[in-house]
């Protein structure tokens, strides 16, 4: 091992150990995995700990206050450049793929026919009158290009059955 006796050795391994800290939680917003960004805060954590152990209370609420700000400075940075998009999911789905939880058309839909697109098994998608609808079978698998007729419509859950 080595030691920490030098007081500038220390603040240099301190503020190493904050900054890549800041590195692996800015590694981990490109790379999802949780890993690198838990390492990351235990490397921050273990600076400021290594403050209080070796420089006293003083000190580490300086370097406490120092991280908060460089945190700060991170965190609106990424917020204005808009990486933190990259965490959010914002795809909508396909065009024609009907999505709504709350359409009111829905219950119209029973009876009516349709062809399976993918296989169901039991979930899976289907046309019905030109517009593809998320489906569920009454518990069977049904090849794709199978014709269909609805058979009930709960919220966003169309159930179908062979005709």
């Amino acid at each position: 091992m080595f030691e920490l006796s030098d007081g500038v050795s220390q603040w240099v391994l301190i503020t190493i150990m904050i900054l890549a800290g800041y590195l692996l939680i800015l590694v981990e917003m490109a790379t999802p995995g949780m890993i690198l960004g838990v390492i990351g805060v235990c490397a921050i954590l273990g600076g400021l700990a290594l403050s209080y152990v070796t420089k006293g209370l003083g000190s580490a609420v300086l370097t406490l206050v120092g991280t908060i700000a460089i945190g700060a400075m991170v965190g609106w940075r990424v917020w204005k450049t808009k990486s933190w998009r990259r965490l959010v999911h914002d795809h909508t789905a396909p065009e024609g793929l009907a999505q709504s939880a709350h359409d009111s058309g829905r219950k119209a839909l029973i009876g009516k026919t349709g062809a399976a697109v993918t296989m169901l098994r039991p979930a899976g998608v289907a046309a019905i009158d030109g517009v593809k609808y998320d489906v569920v079978t009454e518990g069977g698998v049904i090849d794709s290009g199978v014709q269909l007729v609805v058979v009930e419509v709960t919220g966003n859950r169309v159930v179908v059955r062979p005709v």
